[in-house]
Formats: C-alpha cells, structure tokens, sequence
C-alpha cells in the first residue's frame, strides 16, 4: 500500500452537515477498495482563480489515505459519479519518502 493525499473540491452550495456527509461518503468509498484514512483536513471555503462551470467557489478538503495503486483510477471514477464532488486530485504522499533516511543525511548527527 502507498500513502496517497487526496484534494477534493466540494460544491460551495453545501452546508456544514452536507460536508460531513460527502467527507464520510468518501471516507467509505476508499475503505469499499481496501483503503485506510489516516486524516482528514478541512481548508475551507476557497474562490477559484476564474469561474469553472458557472462556480466561483468551493469548499477544500484534503484526506491523507494509503491504498494499493492498482484501485486508484477505480477511486476517481467512483468519485466522478458524485455531483457534490467538484473536483479530484489525487497525488502520491511525502510519508514513503520521509521514511527513507541515508546515513549521509546531516540531520541524523553522525560523522
């Protein structure tokens, strides 16, 4: 499994419950694929650069999750599905890389 940072853009229509609603409907979506949520970071309400769609703004929601990679083009065509969902990124996460130390690393004190 590879740790995953997921960008949602929600319709700037919903109110406070119906954000949690979508933020659980997601949750249960990547756990259908044998996912695990390792947090959920709400931005807040955000204006876009220039109108999409007839939409000057959404609510931002960034979800840090670890899933096998093979199931994640699966994750974005369930969320496609969606109409509360705007937008979807989802990139790979800085964990596995913080993981790996070399012994060169000058933060680690040795000589």
């Amino acid at each position: 499994m590879k740790a995953y940072e997921g960008l949602f853009i929600l319709s700037s229509s919903l109110k406070d419950e119906a954000v949690k609603e979508v933020v659980e409907h997601i949750h249960g979506e990547i756990a259908k694929l044998n996912g695990n949520v390792q947090g959920v970071h709400s931005i807040g309400k955000r204006t876009f650069a220039r109108p999409m769609k007839k939409c000057e703004s959404g609510q931002y929601v960034r979800i840090d999750f670890s899933m096998d990679p093979g199931k994640i083009a699966a994750l974005q065509a369930r969320f496609k599905l969606n109409e509360n969902i705007f937008r979807v990124q989802i990139v790979r996460g800085h964990d596995d890389l913080a993981s790996k130390k070399t012994p060169e690393d000058p933060e680690s004190g040795g000589e």
